[in-house]
């Protein structure tokens, strides 16, 4: 909506309206009941009048709910699902330990007897006193508020699937023309059919690194999470077509971990900004290059990608480069939600790509 955009809030998905509007429809009928009873008993004449100084103290007794609920619900409830269940347990119990605390500091029982003993009535039993009753009141109220939280969680999760594996179909198409696109295969067949007259050794090499690449398109440019070491896999060979194909006076260089630590990544994301460094970087002077990084730091996999620009790129502009930055951006959006960081910049007349996303998506993300 337009006031998050102005003030710079987190978009909120469907599913987090649904949920605000219903817990501020909840609060609303609970605080509107009180007056509403006044109301209905003065109109059958069980109440000579309505007291407002009445339903003030009514609504008194019901705001230690109120504030119970807003603790939870904005505070602590988002560190269960951030995986921080141990913190939010601690901060759980702290806090109903205190509304505990200060429902049961507010006892006001019968009188005590001679011997100091609080006295029952005659014939009565009271298992629960009212007190009681509102600690246990407020112990639901908690476990309702994670209960419904979940549900909101568990649908939105269940959407932004349905949603994946939509956008996963439109996505076939893309990855070819975005990825590894017809351009790029003709200037490739044609630099081999070159090369078969020249340098027949040269053109094997770039015939079987050529075979290699389309073999892994074919099989893994459809599916949303791959292993990290087949995307590497597949960035070497095409680097290695490359390294045929260009200068060498071009520097060119690949750095990659040497263990990809079971980590899974979008499949051709990666590929999606390497290609365009090669489409568009420059290899006409001394000193132009192509530098490509991915490593596994902690539990996450940072790529980096930097090219010296040619006059072509330079004059489209960083968002302009065919490299179809919106697309992977609503892939990285879909699988990560906002647990990722992609950064595309130009400077002086180096582009720059940095991509930092988890190494193992949260399970059940899809």
């Amino acid at each position: 909506m337009l006031y998050e955009k102005v003030l710079n809030l987190p978009v909120m998905t469907k599913e987090t309206r649904i949920e605000i509007k219903g817990f501020s429809i909840f609060w609303i009928v609970i605080f509107a009941t009180v007056p509403l009873m006044y109301l209905i008993q003065y109109l059958l004449g069980q109440d000579s009048g309505v007291s407002f100084t009445v339903i003030v103290l009514n609504w008194l007794e019901i705001l230690p709910y109120f504030i119970l609920f807003c603790i939870h619900n904005f505070l602590l409830a988002p560190l269960f699902f951030k995986k921080k269940r141990i913190l939010y347990l601690l901060l759980s119990t702290a806090l109903f330990v205190a509304f505990s605390v200060y429902i049961l500091a507010t006892i006001i029982g019968p009188p005590a007897g001679a011997d100091g003993m609080v006295e029952a009535p005659p014939g009565e039993r009271r298992p629960f006193s009212p007190e009681v009753m509102k600690v246990v009141i407020g112990a639901l109220l908690i476990l309702v508020n994670l209960g419904f939280k979940a549900m909101v969680r568990s649908a939105e999760n269940e959407r932004k699937a349905q949603e994946f594996r939509a956008e996963s179909l439109a996505q076939r198409m893309e990855t070819l023309r975005y990825q590894i696109n017809p351009h790029f295969f003709m200037n490739t067949l044609n630099n081999i059919q070159a090369l078969v007259l020249t340098e027949p050794e040269k053109a094997t090499e770039c015939i079987s690194e050529f075979s290699k690449l389309m073999r892994m398109v074919l099989s893994e440019g459809y599916t949303a999470l791959i292993p990290l070491d087949k995307e590497l896999r597949f960035i070497g060979h095409f680097v290695a077509l490359m390294r045929l194909q260009w200068p060498e006076s071009v520097e060119i260089s690949f750095e990659s971990p040497e263990s990809a630590c079971d980590a899974m990544v979008p499949a051709l994301a990666m590929m999606s900004f390497v290609e365009n460094a090669f489409k568009h970087g420059s290899k006409s002077k001394q000193g132009d290059f192509v530098k490509i990084a991915v490593s596994v730091e902690g539990e996450r996999v940072v790529f980096r990608c930097s090219n010296r620009c040619g006059p072509m790129a330079m004059s489209a502009g960083p968002s302009e480069g065919g490299v179809g930055v919106s697309n992977v951006r609503n892939r990285l959006e879909l699988l990560y939600n906002k647990d990722y960081t992609l950064v595309c910049s130009t400077v002086s007349d180096v582009y720059e790509v940095y991509m930092s996303i988890p190494a193992h998506p949260e399970e059940g993300s899809l």
